[in-house]
């Protein structure tokens, strides 16, 4: 077996929309590319998305926010064999720790369902981590 290199970058924006009584929207976009030397391929891929839940202050400094939402991603690449499209279905439960004046780290897990298009294969999904933000008001 010969040793592979893998390399991946993306970059991703979620805007999160507090509205009148804690209603929270997020819609998301994102770009990727991804590939393996050697022999493998290149992969790019797009995502867009929407999020809708609530969010409820436990302490000033803590949110606790769940939510639910829709994201597609669209594929393309070079010496790959990507499916078009993924549609993802996912429940996700974010606490927000308000690290400073506009700077929060949040902790997340998210789980679903999604499937390839334009055959239906379903696909369980699952995942978490942590990510930071700012913040600012309108």
């Amino acid at each position: 077996m010969s040793p592979a290199f893998t390399a991946r970058l993306h970059a991703e924006a979620t805007v999160r929309l507090n509205v009148a009584g804690g209603f929270t929207l997020q819609p998301r976009a994102g770009i990727g590319a991804g590939g393996s030397l050697p022999g493998g391929g290149v992969a790019f891929a797009s995502r867009f998305g929407l999020g809708a839940g609530a969010t409820f202050a436990v302490h000033p400094s803590v949110a606790l926010t769940p939510t639910v939402g829709y994201d597609v991603f669209l594929f393309g690449g070079i010496g790959t064999a990507s499916p078009p499209l993924i549609h993802r279905f996912v429940g996700e439960f974010c606490v927000t720790l308000v690290l400073g004046e506009h700077a929060i780290a949040e902790f997340y897990a998210q789980g679903g369902v999604g499937f390839l298009s334009p055959s239906v294969i379903d696909l369980a999904l699952g995942g978490g981590g942590v990510r930071f933000g700012i913040t600012f008001g309108l």
